[in-house]
């Protein structure tokens, strides 16, 4: 009752004229109401306690052994019942930084790494997942105009589809950034979401719509999380003039818009825009990580 309070104002303040609808089956402990032991949980229910066994993936052992549990979840879907568990994971020190990588994201190229010396890290191409979602915005239409009603059924709606891919992708992206910068132990440097958004309301129409197809707040938070709890520090610089400023000579060109290549009228530099875009932001964040730690006397 007092969780769904909770939910209820936090709802409120978002959205006062709509209230929030529980349309699913869901309980919910605290965590000094149940403990893990023997592959389940044992919690309190009518007056005693039950033992619930789980099936736990091997690759979460680690959270529930080292971890500090917080507060633990039953909920039904799809006729099947699934456990929620918050851990809290003690975060590892940031190393100091012998490199920095700029990550910029973008429509053509979901995300291009590159270090501050100029070279290409990672690239991930941002056909293979245009391509699935417009299949998926295809097939939604689809359905609407011929008011296929018995698809709206959630065993066979799309939208969880989006998500999954998307979360998925992200994943997957975010795992190797951080591998990488650990490898080579270097600084992430990311863009400020306020800053990304203000980029995109310049841009046409199509380009708008390929950038909400893709959850790119989300890969940024994956990013943020998994550099936590390996230990590689993060920094985030103002996306100002990073896709047209030179990374050679350092020239703004101001007249450059929606070219694919960068063609640098001052030294004739020609680069692509995505890369180029990244060797500005791992070099904007050096200098920012540099003044940091100058003007922090235990450093940053």
């Amino acid at each position: 009752m007092n969780w769904a309070i909770q939910i209820v104002k936090t709802e409120l303040k978002v959205n006062p004229d709509k209230k929030p609808k529980f349309d699913s089956l869901m309980i919910s402990f605290k965590n000094v109401d149940f403990k893990f032991e023997n592959n389940g949980f044992v919690i309190p229910l009518n007056g005693k306690r039950v033992y619930v066994p789980v099936y736990v993936p091997k690759k979460y052992y680690k959270w529930l052994v080292n971890g500090k549990f917080g507060r633990l979840y039953f909920k039904e879907e799809d006729g099947e019942i699934y456990a929620y568990l918050t851990v809290k994971v003690d975060e590892k020190k940031p190393y100091k930084p012998k490199l920095w990588f700029g990550v910029d994201l973008g429509v053509h190229n979901l995300v291009v790494v590159a270090d501050s010396k100029g070279r290409e890290i990672l690239r991930f191409d941002g056909k293979i997942v245009n391509h699935y979602k417009e299949l998926l915005e295809k097939e939604r239409a689809r359905r609407q105009k011929r008011q296929m009603k018995y698809l709206n059924n959630r065993k066979f709606r799309l939208g969880h589809k989006h998500r999954n891919f998307s979360k998925y992708v992200n994943h997957a992206i975010a795992k190797e950034i951080v591998r990488k910068a650990k490898e080579y132990q270097a600084c992430i440097v990311l863009e400020k979401l306020k800053g990304v958004k203000r980029k995109t309301a310049k841009k046409p129409k199509w380009v708008r719509k390929l950038l909400h197809r893709w959850s790119y707040y989300d890969l940024i938070q994956k990013i943020k999380y998994k550099a936590k709890l390996e230990g590689v520090p993060i920094i985030e610089v103002p996306p100002r003039n990073t896709s047209n400023t030179c990374s050679k000579c350092g020239y703004v060109y101001k007249r450059f818009k929606n070219q694919r290549v960068f063609h640098c009228p001052k030294c004739g530099l020609v680069i692509d825009r995505d890369l180029n875009a990244s060797i500005n932001i791992a070099r904007k964040g050096m200098v920012e990580f540099n003044t940091l730690e100058a003007s922090s006397p235990q450093g940053v």
